[in-house]
């Protein structure tokens, strides 16, 4: 065999392992395509933190929620309007016929409703209320998008930790294929080898590729929720940060969802009671003034009220007591669930845990030295090129297992984010 070709196998043998034993590091010669260049407009990814405060602000579920605290303080304008209502004149003018009266008799009332048992005070109580109920959805709205914000960010963490893990493998692929196609050009390796290496240097290719559409969609899901579009980030770590961890049902009780459906029951509970109120017509004040049949002047004045004996609400107030019913049980049954998907998504956290732990302690080291026994048995010539990439293959695997569990890390974070509002 010539000299030069085998040290170049010899290269390229030892050039199978390094990437695999340093996955963060890509080589310069990775991939024969370079990466694409970030456009303009993009920023660099900011620290979960900055993530975080910006969903909290801009995801548009919060700008939607944000608007209708600002519909339910509107209504302050009329609930806090004097207890004077608008008066109303009556005129009325009267004359007998066949000369029996000498002039038109003319009257005016003038009447002016006051409420006098306390109708303002319950509008406003209402309102707070309601202000109260749509400041705890905006509450629940954003401990959503901080969910939403978690999930964009560990996805894109974790897409571009395959791609880089998978453009080094990518490009050791092509180097060992490029090997032997000279080795095949000399003679010395079969044509099923060189077609071997061909096949992965495909497989790899794909899998870069689907890797590369994962993280586009992620920078895609994180721009919809901060707005600002981000480029695909360099050297962060794809762990996800701990949970903060609290006992299941005292987390579910502070958990906005619960909160949100609290303040409802308290508001529809003052829309009974301003209802109950306002079956309680409004006092009138009464002012007459007129000229009589013979041109008098006449002055004089009363009271008028109506008596709720018939009508009092009864429908809205029978509506507002179920609905506050409704939302009581709606927070009943959500702290009860929320405890329970607390309970369980800690539980399988923990399980993720143990297996990355397995991963890292034993099942990456074991398949990376059967990696090594198999390339170093193989440049003996005592080893066929299959069982190498046997062996890099379930290395491959084992890594992208890894991520996957990473990936499903954040998914986890992301929920108890969503349920508890607890930022990580």
């Amino acid at each position: 065999m010539d000299l030069a070709l085998t040290n170049r196998i010899a290269i390229a043998a030892l050039a199978l392992i390094a990437p695999l034993a340093l996955p963060n590091r890509v080589s310069a010669q990775a991939s024969s395509e370079p990466a694409p260049a970030p456009a303009p407009s993009m920023e660099a990814l900011p620290p979960l933190e900055r993530v975080v405060a910006l969903a909290r602000e801009m995801a548009p579920t919060v700008a939607l929620a944000r608007a209708e605290v600002g519909v339910g303080r509107a209504a302050y304008a009329g609930a806090r309007l004097g207890p004077v209502a608008n008066p109303y004149l009556e005129v009325l003018g009267a004359r007998g016929s066949a000369g029996a009266t000498k002039d038109v008799a003319i009257q005016g009332s003038l009447f002016v409703p006051i409420e006098v048992s306390g109708q303002r005070g319950r509008r406003i109580a209402e309102v707070d209320a309601l202000v109260a109920w749509q400041e705890a959805g905006l509450d629940a709205s954003r401990a959503g998008a901080v969910g939403e914000a978690v999930r964009a960010y560990g996805a894109l963490v974790v897409a571009a930790a395959r791609v880089r893990t998978f453009e080094g493998l990518a490009g050791v692929s092509r180097d060992e294929a490029g090997v032997y196609e000279a080795r095949l050009a000399a003679g010395d390796a079969t044509e099923r080898d060189a077609k071997l290496a061909k096949v992965e240097v495909a497989r790899n290719s794909v899998i870069v590729a689907e890797s590369r559409a994962d993280l586009a969609r992620a920078i895609t899901d994180l721009h919809r929720l901060i707005g600002a579009r981000v480029a695909e980030p360099v050297g962060l770590p794809a762990e996800p940060p701990p949970p903060k961890m609290a006992e299941p049902v005292a987390a579910a009780a502070r958990s906005p969802h619960v909160k949100a459906k609290e303040r409802e029951a308290t508001y529809h509970a003052h829309a009974k009671d301003r209802q109950g109120r306002e079956a309680l017509s409004p006092i009138n004040v009464i002012v007459t003034a007129g000229r009589g049949d013979l041109g008098e002047a006449r002055f004089g004045g009363g009271l008028g009220w109506t008596f709720p004996a018939a009508r009092r609400n009864q429908g809205d107030q029978a509506r507002s007591e179920a609905e506050r019913a409704r939302a009581s049980i709606e927070r009943d049954v959500r702290a009860r669930v929320i405890a329970a998907t607390i309970e369980g998504l800690t539980a399988e956290r923990r399980e993720v845990r143990r297996a990355l732990a397995e991963l890292a302690s034993v099942a990456e080291p074991a398949a990376l030295a059967s990696v090594e026994a198999a390339a170093a048995t193989q440049r003996a010539g005592k080893g066929e090129l299959l069982q190498v990439l046997i062996a890099r293959r379930d290395l491959a695997l084992l890594k992208a297992r890894r991520l996957d569990l990473l990936q499903r890390e954040w998914t986890l974070l992301s929920d108890l984010v969503t349920l508890t509002g607890d930022l990580p």
